[in-house]
């Protein structure tokens, strides 16, 4: 993972935060973009980041669900697919080497807030 990722959605947290206190649920949608880093890798930093927010969530009573982008990009920086275009086939190569890795570092990431991380699969 690189860690050179600015984060632009940062301020966007601490101004959303201040609509936190009456949710229940947090739906997080994590795009690609978030998550990837200038080298097309995943970004420890971002991962943290996040992870660090939904664990103060929680803290608050907030269930959090994550619903994470990313797993063609990690499989691209895995099998060293740079950014050129990909076949469907190909993307979909990428998915299935990527999403391991996505989720191991989801897993990471969470687990230093003491959170396990799960994944649901669609049919």
């Amino acid at each position: 993972m690189n860690e050179g990722t600015s984060l632009s959605f940062e301020p966007d947290l601490v101004r959303l935060s201040s609509i936190y206190g009456k949710m229940k649920t947090l739906v997080l949608k994590v795009g690609s973009a978030v998550l990837t880093s200038s080298d097309g890798g995943l970004s420890g930093r971002a991962l943290s980041i996040i992870s660090k927010e939904v664990a103060k969530q929680r803290s608050r009573g907030v269930s959090v669900v994550i619903v994470s982008s990313g797993a063609v990009a990690a499989g691209r920086n895995t099998l060293s697919l740079g950014r050129k275009p990909l076949s469907l086939a190909m993307k979909q190569a990428a998915a299935s080497v990527g999403q391991n890795r996505l989720m191991w570092s989801w897993e990471k990431a969470l687990s230093r807030h003491k959170i396990t991380a799960a994944q649901v699969l669609l049919s």
